[in-house]
């Protein structure tokens, strides 16, 4: 077996990715079980010590970032993915 987490993950058949639709898990459903189980457990975990859980969107519009603040402060740790001509 491989050391690439992506050829173990497809190996398993845990998950997979593609390349048409980069940075997006396909999560099967063993891999989305197991995803579940280390989630709920860390949920728990960091609850215990009074954390909160949040959630927030996965993709967002370019003048979202820009009202927000984001594109300024965060750029460098954002991943944008599309025309590179937009970013500007």
């Amino acid at each position: 077996m491989s050391a690439d987490h992506k050829e173990i993950g497809r190996e398993l058949k845990l998950f997979s990715f593609d390349e048409q639709v980069p940075g997006v898990v396909y999560w099967w459903p063993k891999g989305w079980t197991l995803f579940n189980l280390i989630k709920n457990d860390l949920a728990q975990r960091l609850a215990k010590d009074g954390y909160q859980e949040l959630n927030t969107a996965r993709i967002v519009s370019l003048e979202t970032l820009k009202k927000s603040g984001h594109y300024d402060n965060y750029f460098d740790r954002l991943f944008f993915v599309g025309n590179e001509k937009e970013l500007s």
